[in-house]
């Protein structure tokens, strides 16, 4: 069960408005993860334990695309805050995670190599880190 992971499957109004709305209406830590192999089936399940509501932490979600050409642009659009993104597309990333406040994405997985558990917390620490010098 992915009680803390919201899974987008089609690119329709619906699925837009709810991927806009859990990163910009909330200051949550949001994991994006991209794919259906069994590497990110792996990797969405395990981002999903590691999200969580405690009290005096900020709040973890995961966003699950099933495939690159979903919320392409919107996408896209995040990671261009990344410095060191500069790909003409994000078909090389599995998954990003964006700061709670000024929702900029502080952490790339690239689609090779493996996923390991290290790794997504030091992606979840990351985007918790003190944003611009803002508490």
């Amino acid at each position: 069960m992915l009680e803390n992971t919201l899974v987008i499957n089609t690119n329709d109004a619906a699925a837009k408005e709810s991927f806009r709305s859990l990163i910009f209406d909330n200051n949550f830590i949001v994991f994006v993860g991209i794919g259906t192999d069994a590497r990110a089936d792996a990797m969405i399940k395990r981002a999903n334990s590691l999200a969580f509501d405690q009290p005096q932490r900020v709040v973890r979600r995961v966003i699950w695309l099933h495939n690159h050409t979903l919320l392409a642009q919107e996408c896209m659009d995040l990671l261009k805050t990344f410095p060191e993104f500069t790909a003409p597309n994000h078909q090389q990333v599995s998954a990003f995670v964006l700061s709670p406040k000024w929702h900029e994405t502080k952490f790339l997985i690239p689609n090779t190599g493996p996923i390991t558990e290290a790794m997504l917390r030091i992606a979840f620490l990351t985007a918790s880190r003190r944003e611009r010098g803002v508490l």
